[in-house]
């Protein structure tokens, strides 16, 4: 799948949960910040992918150590760095477990931010502050009420890393699942990435199903009663 196919079926995923569990509001703003930019860190194996070249050099190496579709597409090994997040998550006073999850979010972040192609330097730069501000600066912006759940970021991106795996298992080219416990690959064959039905059948259907779920969403946080005329 293309890059922003997945972000938009992480999207579709995170408000899907939100309304499965009657979500409030900072876990649907950490829910949708955080499955879609998940949904495509999978190809930080690729040297062309946005992920991969978000910070140039720095983030490109990745994609010459990695082998494409293996180490980020297998379930074992999306498992081993979702438990490395959340180990980090457990010890949020110290500062190498801070840096850890501030280099993840500001990863994710600024991937997903990449994908709107928003000219200058915003998708680089914005994110970096927001990290800071809820690794380091935590005890700070904890005594103004605002406090990053990190204990389910872990869960979160192995949620939309999964996610990521299931939109490329439809295509053509199979992938390891359980590598490097086996090199077999999985491939459904449904269609080809970039093909027809996945600009003009998969994309517009992701788009029209989050907008959905986001209003049901709304109507059951507002409980807004004259939407059930509607639906």
């Amino acid at each position: 799948m293309m890059g922003r196919v997945h972000a938009e079926t992480g999207l579709l995923v995170a408000l899907g949960t939100a309304t499965y569990m009657h979500a409030d509001v900072p876990t649907l703003v950490m829910l949708c910040t955080t499955v879609p930019g998940a949904a495509i860190l999978n190809d930080i194996d690729h040297p062309d992918s946005t992920v991969s070249s978000t910070y140039g050099p720095i983030t490109g190496v990745l994609s010459r150590v990695l082998d494409h579709r293996k180490q980020t597409h297998s379930v074992p090994g999306i498992l081993l760095f979702g438990t490395l997040v959340t180990y980090a998550s457990m010890y949020p006073n110290n500062m190498i477990a801070k840096g850890v999850l501030a280099v993840v979010l500001i990863l994710i972040w600024s991937s997903t931010i990449r994908l709107f192609k928003i000219g200058g330097w915003l998708d680089d730069v914005a994110p970096i502050p927001f990290a800071l501000a809820v690794t380091y600066g935590s005890p700070y912006t904890s005594m103004i009420g605002v406090v990053y759940p990190f204990k389910i970021l872990g869960p979160l991106i192995v949620l939309g890393m999964l996610v990521h795996v299931v939109g490329d298992v439809i295509t053509y080219q199979p992938i390891p699942l359980m590598w490097p416990f086996s090199k077999k690959g999985t491939s459904l064959k449904l269609f080809k990435a970039g093909s027809f039905i996945e600009v003009w059948i998969i994309q517009p259907a992701t788009i029209l199903g989050s907008a959905y779920l986001a209003w049901v969403w709304i109507k059951g946080f507002a409980m807004i009663e004259w939407t059930y005329l509607i639906f």
